[in-house]
């Protein structure tokens, strides 16, 4: 009776724990793609630079990804992959988890003064998660893992140059820099138009205060520009903002204000 007591309280506590070993190192060493994302050639690529910094700095670089979670945070199931295979203090792990659309990163204790929380998040929003969204999980992961080897490396004084690694922003670059030229095109549209009407219709030369704001469009439109291209996240709607407020104001609005008062004295009569 006592043995089967014993049984049953073995059973109980360590039951849900082993159900925790859904993900074991595979053949290929450093990478072990449990959801089926990784392509060959990235598999290729991830094992031919880990090797390498293993046998350089003795550092371990894994990256697993993950069909689905069982009763377990993203978080808490790195903890247990970085503890199961066994990586030193040197260890770097990244972990992919499709189901949840996520990802998860642990560095150990010998890397905290390269890799800090700050960059890991920084690194996932710009390296990893812009292919995620269109489902590219391959070439997301092969970027980001390269953007953490070029710093990795870069701590290390290894030289990583021939390393590519894209922001996954070119597509939004491009779109920010032809809404650019757009608004550009509207802002001439609206001083040129201004001028005609002033000269044909009114008679008039047009007004100073129209050439100093396409002046201080034109060059504002060059700092958003460069922001568009260097910064990004907030280009859109600063520019579209922007550019109402000028678009408004270079449009002569004089032949506006001629009709409101005709109807005035329409009727004063």
């Amino acid at each position: 009776m006592k043995k089967n007591f014993l049984l049953i309280i073995v059973c109980i506590f360590f039951i849900p724990f082993t159900g925790r070993a859904l993900v074991t190192k595979s053949n290929d060493i450093f990478i072990t793609d449990d959801a089926g994302v990784i392509d060959s050639d990235t598999k290729k690529y991830i094992i031919q630079y880990s090797s390498f910094l293993k046998q350089e700095k003795d550092i371990d670089y894994y990256v697993v990804t993950l069909s689905h979670l069982e009763n377990l945070t993203l978080d808490e199931y790195t903890d247990y992959i970085y503890s199961s295979f066994h990586l030193n203090e040197r260890g770097f792990l990244i972990v992919v988890s499709k189901s949840e659309r996520n990802i998860s990163i642990k560095a150990g204790k010998g890397l905290h003064h390269v890799i800090t929380n700050e960059l890991i998040d920084e690194y996932i929003k710009k390296y990893f998660l812009p292919y995620f969204k269109s489902d590219d999980w391959s070439r997301g992961i092969q970027n980001g893992y390269s953007a953490f080897y070029k710093k990795i490396c870069e701590s290390y004084h290894i030289d990583a140059s021939e390393m590519i690694v894209d922001t996954g922003d070119t597509i939004s670059q491009y779109q920010s820099f032809i809404l650019v030229i757009i608004v550009w095109i509207c802002t001439v549209f609206g001083y040129v138009y201004g001028k005609y009407y002033n000269r044909v219709f009114l008679r008039q030369e047009s007004i100073l205060g129209n050439h100093v704001i396409f002046g201080i469009s034109f060059f504002v439109n060059i700092l958003l520009l460069y922001y568009c291209i260097f910064v990004k996240e907030l280009a859109i709607p600063i520019i579209i903002g922007f550019e109402m407020i000028t678009f408004y104001s270079t449009m002569d609005k004089s032949h506006f204000k001629k009709k409101k008062k005709v109807k005035k004295r329409k009727k004063k009569r």
